[in-house]
């Protein structure tokens, strides 16, 4: 509430201004301001200096743009309470009583007037009826507890001998007793300025914990983008040593082309820790700004004084929201990978005429959840045959890749027991190849045996592809599929694409869109509509 004595606990160097190192002061130029949208806190010469050319002007720390005049940007009236509580504690502010106008030596605070009261005044409080159960400390014991000085009492505009004790909810205003009885105020919601205070002091410390815990998942990916450039330095390291080692065996003009190698592994590192760094610095810069708000917001509400807290609550409580409310890229832009391939592993003899070619810098940026597989060899398969599909590698943002050298993995398990209707073993998985065209796409190869479904994983650097597992169907040489484009209704095209024996007979298709057919004579040039 109105307690003049707000702890000074702030740490010594959050009293200095981050761009000039000097210390704040509640005389300007170097009194602390706070920028309105990232609430960072420099002093108003410094600010001044930034603020020299057209609006608006970055702020130094986080680069968020501020379109408030460097002259008019507010001061940080909680940080200032700090910087005065910590020169009343170093002995550098003198302290005079506040109820009388001889300028004398405070030597009492009231905790109760929030006033300090020089040897005459306290003596006179003591001894008054009207003050004698107030609470007197001395101002050596608020010195040594580094608490900052009392605002003193607030008196009406209006009503120039009335202090200002409510608050009208109804218009959003101080006002004084008096206040409440005239025409502008008549029938209005009050309550006293104290207990509201309290109320947004507390709903002040609720959003800065908001904004604690909004800054977590970033400073999560923060660490792991930290982590992931760690990976990536060493892996940069193991790459360049792999390369000095394999290039150490060769002739000069092997050594050569090792050493473009190594540049080139040089210049995707600094573009990916580079990408690393600047998602890092942003997030962290994100952070700052958060923290700030919320040390702000906290310190607003531990020692901020009534008025001054009531003032500034809507705009501190929009721009702490504003900076909840950001959206993050909160997913690696890049990742850790960097590999090393070389070509056909021919001997160093007849390596040395495609010296100028040899290795290879692979980025490995494909990202696996956005990469395609499509084939007619994800819908269905025979037994025993080779089976083909193909895997387009694309990055994070969509876009294709277009080298090669990712890690592609093909595996597969049983759906279930075999399909009753089909017949057969259950399905199984005995071969898979891979092959890298070196352009970003990879020609897949397999052999299922058994019959019924087969659902069938598609990786791409540990992660699975858009739409896997797939579901395969496996069918045994008396079955016959038959795909259509659309759902079965007696209307659709069906496409004959086999021969089969046994009954004629059709089913609606299956979720994959297929139709299983048995019938008795078909010919594999007669197309069948359905």
């Amino acid at each position: 509430g109105e307690g003049a004595a707000a702890t000074m606990d702030d740490k010594e160097d959050a009293l200095s201004c981050p761009l000039c190192m000097e210390k704040y002061l509640t005389d300007e130029p170097r009194t602390p301001c706070l920028l309105p949208k990232c609430f960072h806190t420099f002093c108003r010469e410094c600010l001044a200096k930034c603020g020299q050319q057209a609006l608006p002007f970055e702020c130094p720390t986080c680069r968020q743009p501020c379109d408030v005049a460097a002259a008019d940007v507010k001061l940080n009236f909680a940080m200032l309470t700090v910087v005065e509580a910590h020169l009343i504690a170093s002995g550098e502010r003198r302290l005079v009583c506040q109820d009388c106008d001889e300028e004398s030596d405070a030597v009492k605070h009231c905790a109760d007037c929030n006033l300090l009261l020089c040897d005459i005044c306290s003596n006179y409080h003591g001894r008054s009826r009207q003050f004698r159960t107030h609470a007197l400390i001395s101002v050596s014991e608020m010195k040594e507890k580094r608490q900052a000085a009392p605002k003193g009492r607030r008196f009406c505009d209006k009503h120039r001998q009335k202090e200002l004790r409510l608050y009208c909810k109804t218009c959003e205003l101080l006002v004084c007793d008096d206040c409440c009885l005239i025409k502008d105020h008549k029938s209005h919601d009050f309550n006293l300025l104290t207990d509201v205070a309290d109320e947004h002091m507390q709903l002040l410390r609720d959003e800065a914990q908001k904004l604690d815990a909004a800054t977590r998942p970033l400073k999560e990916a923060i660490a792991a983008i930290a982590e992931e450039d760690r990976m990536l330095g060493e892996n940069r390291q193991s790459t360049k040593a792999r390369i000095s080692e394999h290039f150490e065996r060769l002739a000069q003009a092997v050594r050569a082309r090792g050493e473009a190698l190594a540049e080139e592994v040089e210049g995707v590192w600094k573009e990916k820790h580079k990408v690393l760094e600047g998602q890092r610095k942003g997030l962290e810069m994100a952070v700052a700004s958060m923290s700030s708000g919320a040390e702000h917001a906290e310190r607003t509400a531990r020692v901020g004084d009534p008025v001054e807290v009531m003032e500034a609550y809507s705009g501190i409580v929009k721009g702490l929201r504003g900076l909840r409310e950001r959206t993050f890229e909160l997913a690696l832009e890049t990742t850790r990978r960097l590999e090393l391939r070389w070509e056909g592993g021919e001997s160093a003899d007849g390596m040395m005429e495609r010296i100028g070619k040899h290795g290879k810098v692979v980025r490995g940026d494909a990202d696996g959840s956005a990469c395609v597989a499509e084939g007619k060899g994800l819908r269905v398969a025979a037994p025993g045959k080779v089976s083909t599909f193909v895997v387009r590698t694309l990055d994070r943002k969509g876009e294709e890749c277009t080298e090669g050298g990712h890690a592609v993995e093909v595996r597969a398990a049983a759906n279930g027991a075999p399909d009753d209707e089909i017949g057969g073993e259950k399905p199984s998985l005995t071969r898979t190849s891979v092959k890298d065209r070196d352009d970003g796409k990879y020609d897949v190869e397999y052999v299922g045996e058994g019959a019924g479904e087969l659902l069938l994983e598609v990786l791409v650097n540990g992660h699975a592809v858009r739409n896997s597992p797939f579901t395969v169907l496996l069918l045994n040489d008396r079955q016959t599929l038959l795909e259509m484009e659309s759902a079965f209704d007696g209307k659709g095209a069906i496409e004959y694409i086999g021969t089969g024996g046994g009954q004629r007979a059709f089913a609606n298709p299956h979720d994959s869109g297929h139709v299983l057919a048995s019938m008795s004579s078909i010919h594999a040039n007669n197309p069948t509509n359905g």
